[in-house]
């Protein structure tokens, strides 16, 4: 079969066309994959909930909020939480530049150093007194522990324990769902529940 011999122009005329069709290619697809990330990206399942004057947003299954120019994350809200009692007067300067002990280490650590992490000095597991591991250091009640207590610590086992807060000296006891109460201690730290 034989092919018809083009002339320069109509080469030329041949290779615009197709760079105009090229191009209203590259931008219809550069205009609906912005209006596909734009209607599609959007977090629509984000919650925003509002707490004291303290705004709180849905962050990878975490609730985000600003206090003091810096950002904070917590498992529950404030609302779900300001019924755990919690006891005592709190500051977030007793910690700051300080080492903080924990006794009775479980997951709610990790909820506590979220927000403490940055502003103690270091942190580690404690005993309070009567220690029989050697590893661990026996502390007292004149430095910063915090304490988890279980049923297990209880005198019945069959008592159950109450979701709490409360401080005796610089120890901090928290009881019952550890997680829950360390948010609840944490928010009246920050000044968040008053």
């Amino acid at each position: 079969m034989l092919t018809k011999i083009k002339t320069k122009t109509e080469l030329e005329k041949q290779r615009k066309k197709n760079n105009i069709v090229l191009g209203v290619i590259l931008i219809s697809l550069m205009l609906f994959s912005s209006l596909g990330y734009a209607f599609f990206s959007g977090d629509s399942n984000t919650s925003k909930k509002k707490y004291n004057n303290f705004n709180f947003i849905e962050s990878n299954g975490l609730w985000a909020t600003e206090v003091g120019n810096r950002v904070f994350y917590f498992t529950y809200l404030p609302q779900e939480v300001d019924n755990i009692s919690i006891k005592g007067t709190y500051n977030l300067q007793d910690y700051s530049e300080k080492p903080i002990y924990f006794i009775n280490t479980n997951e709610a650590i990790g909820e506590i150093l979220r927000t403490l992490g940055d502003y103690v000095l270091r942190y580690q597991e404690a005993c309070l007194e009567n220690c029989t591991n050697e590893n661990i250091p026996q502390k007292t009640c004149e430095d910063n522990l915090i304490i988890f207590k279980d049923s297990q610590d209880l005198s019945s086992s069959s008592q159950e324990i109450a979701t709490e807060v409360y401080k005796d000296k610089n120890c901090i006891y928290i009881t019952g769902d550890f997680i829950k109460a360390s948010d609840a201690f944490l928010y009246k730290l920050l000044g968040i529940i008053k």
